[in-house]
């Protein structure tokens, strides 16, 4: 059974390094079209990427997610939404393999930024 705060979505196509977009379902036949990010990123990072590395890391999170439905945890801030994606059969976190394959950072808050 899923959790009240975990979406269905089928990826209909990777857009960057930890962008995508996805067609969710909200349940009771009830669909939405959203391009998403990936949660926990550093965004920093990311634009500091060469082409051949950003290049890397997309055609990795094609492989993993792209035309597969995959189970989503969002995290709204503002206006963007950002979400924790699990594939597969035995739920992978996406962002992690890519963290451990050195494709992606995550981001980490720093002391001040807890207290602010």
């Amino acid at each position: 059974m899923m959790r009240n705060d975990m979406f269905r979505a089928k990826v209909t196509r990777v857009m960057g390094p930890d962008l995508f977009e996805a067609d969710i379902d909200l349940g009771f036949d009830t669909r939405q079209t959203r391009r998403l990010k990936l949660s926990g990123v550093d965004s920093e990072h990311v634009k500091g990427l060469d082409h051949d590395d950003t290049k890397k890391a997309m055609e990795f999170l094609r492989s993993r997610i792209e035309g597969q439905v995959v189970t989503l945890r969002p995290n709204r801030r503002g206006e963007h939404f950002y979400v924790r994606v699990l594939y597969g059969s035995e739920e992978s976190d996406v962002l992690e393999e890519m963290v451990q394959l050195d494709l992606l950072r995550r981001f980490e808050r720093s002391v001040e930024d807890h207290t602010q």
